[in-house]
């Protein structure tokens, strides 16, 4: 960076001493990071570009100085009437609005300046859950509310919904007053939404994003909560979602709202504290505690070679046939033309995560996929879920007559375009040797386990690690 010059970061850059530039902008997918002890002062504005699902970031370890005192946050589009995901880490009060809609200034490639607000160009929409929870049709429309009046402000860790009205480019503003301090904020207060005869599937969901300007990759728990899991549920850059459990092991990116349902134990929309943990969680997605029933994960995934989805069976006696929040997790399908999804198939809708007993894991559960296209998929095992006391996981394709264990082989098949629902079926069976009747701690800790990595199959007993011939492994992670 030099004084008086603008710095357009496309890469990244590392800010190790102090530096001062007038303008700096951080492309979409671009970081900048400013190291401890080092001072970075912008005497104009700094700018966080984003484009679709794809964002700048802003790691500060040491100090920003902001001359003017401007952090704009912009979301660049160039498709009309098509909805985008947003979110912003600070409270934004939009400038004006116009035509009784939420809008921000704009400016285009070929203007210097920011152009006037227009209400014919953009609409915001906030996440309803409230509606969801209380008799929602399924309309995905219905599920938000267009934010019109004056003085609109984007909450902080909230999610919201973008949809131009332009087909030509438009580079949105948001202006954010940057507090380092509230990008360590480790809670966030979630409404765990009810109502009377509405099914569990529906309840709960709250959209938000973290209070970071850079990748966050720690885990996340829920209180007070009878839940056993949180799941996330967020955008892929292909229009996918992508669902997993606590964040451990998943950046998400700054800017880019994400879904968790939750379940209150009092009244009706209770709220409910989210809280940012340091560190992963064991086991990655999937945490294994000592219990009285252990809990066994069959979770598979669909690739193309390019992309894949995942679903998983999650086994314990403690879960029920039906939905259970904080246990199973509702498959949100993506609008996504180039990634396979996959997702089990119950009576009351699609699972993502699918919490069953042993006994109706044992009998065959279907497996529904959705091919954007004529291609050759693959079945395999997931890697990094404990398979417990799961001894083979079989698929059967009954087009083909098919059945295979993934445990020990890939499923490789062909499909047409399309959505499928009936073709495959996925179950388990489970060791003998095994006890369904694990009574202590003490137990549960020394049974062994079974977990996949890196294509291969290892076992887990005593905290040893041991490879399928018997030999002790030094170096697994």
């Amino acid at each position: 960076p030099e004084a008086g010059r603008d710095l357009y970061v496309h890469g990244n850059l590392e800010i190790t001493a102090d530096q001062t530039a007038k303008n700096i902008y951080i492309e979409p997918t671009a970081s900048l990071t400013i190291a401890k002890g080092a001072t970075l002062t912008v005497t104009d504005t700094l700018y966080i570009r984003s484009r679709g699902t794809q964002v700048g970031q802003l790691l500060n370890n040491g100090t920003l100085t902001l001359g003017a005192g401007k952090l704009l946050y912009t979301h660049q589009m160039a498709q009309k009437n098509v909805a985008e995901p947003l979110a912003v880490p600070f409270d934004c009060t939009l400038p004006k609005t116009a035509g009784g809609v939420a809008c921000v200034p704009l400016k285009t490639r070929l203007q210097a300046e920011t152009g006037k607000a227009s209400g014919n160009h953009v609409v915001i929409k906030k996440y309803n859950g409230a509606t969801r929870a209380n008799g929602w049709d399924g309309t995905a429309a219905a599920l938000w509310d267009k934010l019109s009046g004056a003085n609109i402000t984007l909450k902080a860790t909230e999610g919201y919904e973008i949809v131009s009205g332009s087909a030509y480019y438009r580079e949105y503003l948001f202006p954010l007053t940057y507090d380092k301090d509230a990008t360590a904020a480790t809670t966030a207060n979630l409404t765990a939404y009810k109502a009377p005869n509405t099914a569990p599937r529906n309840i709960g969901w709250n959209f938000l994003c973290t209070p970071n300007t850079s990748n966050y990759s720690q885990s996340i728990t829920l209180s007070p909560s009878d839940q056993k899991y949180a799941f996330i549920v967020r955008y892929a850059a292909d229009g996918a979602f992508i669902t997993s459990i606590n964040m451990g092991g998943l950046d998400i990116p700054p800017f880019t709202p994400f879904y968790v349902q939750v379940n209150g134990t009092g009244e009706n929309n209770q709220k409910v504290v989210l809280t940012y943990t340091d560190g992963a969680p064991a086991h990655l997605r999937a945490p294994v505690q000592a219990e009285e029933n252990p809990t066994s994960w069959a979770s598979i995934t669909l690739s193309d070679g390019n992309a894949a989805d995942q679903t998983t069976l999650i086994i314990c006696n403690d879960h029920q046939d039906g939905y259970e929040v904080g246990a199973d997790c509702e498959k949100m399908l993506g609008t996504t033309e180039v990634r396979p999804q996959v997702y089990t198939v119950a009576v009351d809708g699609l699972r993502a995560f699918n919490a069953l007993p042993e006994a109706t894991a044992a009998t065959p559960v279907a497996v529904g996929y959705i091919a954007p296209k004529a291609a050759e998929l693959t079945f395999s095992l997931s890697e990094d879920f404990p398979l417990e006391k799961i001894e083979h996981l079989y698929l059967s394709d009954y087009e083909t007559g098919t059945v295979t264990d993934l445990i020990s082989n890939h499923y490789p098949f062909f499909t047409t375009a399309g959505t499928f629902q009936e073709r495959f079926a996925l179950y388990v069976t489970y060791r003998n040797e095994v006890s369904t009747e694990i009574n202590s701690e003490a137990n549960t800790a020394d049974m062994p386990r079974k977990v996949m990595k890196d294509g291969q199959l290892y076992i887990i007993v005593q905290g040893r690690v041991l490879d399928t011939t018997g030999r002790e492994v030094s170096d697994f992670e």
